[in-house]
């Protein structure tokens, strides 16, 4: 008789233990699911701006034989003007 009780308490141990443990462990498979959706969310948005960037590019390349592309390069990177063109360049500016 006394043999019964002890293994049914072992038997309620063993169930409260492994409910614990399960309820454990779902908490922190939810904590790590909810870290790689946002992982996700922050990876689909990147690659959002790659897109938005490339369809960019794609543009610049597409233009880039034309007239006014090739007049706009060459007057900002190359600071080149036309003939007759007089720059004006403002004077640095002192700090106090």
């Amino acid at each position: 008789m006394n043999s019964k009780k002890l293994l049914r308490k072992i038997v309620v141990a063993a169930i409260i233990i492994l409910t614990v443990y399960a309820g454990y462990t779902v908490v922190v498979q939810q904590i790590a699911l909810m870290s790689k959706n946002a992982e996700i969310q922050e990876l689909r948005k990147q690659l959002d701006d790659l897109a938005a960037q490339k369809e960019e590019l794609r543009k610049k390349i597409e233009n880039s034989d034309t007239e006014g592309y090739i007049e706009t390069t060459a007057r900002e990177l190359l600071n080149w003007v036309k003939e007759g063109e007089i720059i004006f360049v403002p004077a640095p500016s002192e700090s106090p």
